[in-house]
Formats: C-alpha cells, sequence, structure tokens
C-alpha cells in the first residue's frame, strides 16, 4: 500500500505512525478506516475517493492492487469528516473538485511504499 506524503489524519488518532505500521503488518484494528483515491490513470471523471474500513485491506485483491491511501481517521464519521476537508481543500485551491489536480499537480508518482508525491 502507498500513503500519500502529506497524509490526512483525524484529530482523534493519537499516533498515525502507529496506525500506518499496523496497517503495513496487517494488524487487526476496530476502528480505523482508510481514505484512498481511486486510480483513474485517464483522468474521466475519477476525482473519486472511497473510505472503508481498514480490514478491508486483508483482501487479496489488496495485495495485487495496493491502495493510495490519503487519510486515516478513527471511526466512519471521523473518516467521512476527513474526505470532506480534501475536497473543501481542493474546491477552494482549484475552484472545482479535483482530488488529483490539487494533491498530485505534477502527477501521482509512486516512491518506494514510503510515500507518494
Amino acid at each position: 500500500m502507498y500513503f500519500y506524503k502529506k497524509l490526512y489524519v483525524s484529530p482523534q488518532i493519537a499516533d498515525p505512525e502507529e496506525v500506518r505500521r499496523k496497517l503495513l503488518r496487517g494488524a487487526g484494528m476496530l476502528d480505523i478506516y482508510v481514505i484512498t483515491l481511486i486510480p483513474d490513470p485517464q483522468r474521466r471523471g475519477g476525482d473519486q475517493m472511497e473510505l472503508y474500513h481498514c480490514a478491508n485491506l486483508h483482501q487479496p485483491y489488496y495485495r495485487e492492487h495496493p491502495p493510495l491511501i490519503l487519510g486515516l481517521a478513527k471511526g466512519r464519521g471521523d473518516a467521512i469528516a476527513v474526505v470532506q476537508q480534501i475536497l473543501e481543500e481542493a474546491v477552494s485551491a482549484t475552484g472545482r473538485a479535483d482530488v488529483h489536480g490539487y494533491l498530485f499537480p505534477g502527477g501521482v508518482r509512486l516512491g518506494g511504499g514510503k510515500g507518494v508525491t
């Protein structure tokens, strides 16, 4: 899995690095949700995000298709708030909900599993 370099983290998560390490190890966490960017290389309206419980990352699909994690949240309600924050920042900066353009103005570059720029 890949993590956005400037990872969005809900205030209820005390130690985001610990959560990140646990996600990479596959450790179970009851209340952690991840916010991911839906990959769309052709940019056909793909400025969408998904949020789901971290347990979904244990599915075999994600071993072959590692997600790009933009944010971490404690609980579904906080995950929705993080998505709202990202969208509000994108609209404020670009005048529209262009999440890709806002977060990755030079395009998505995957780097060594640590961070994404």
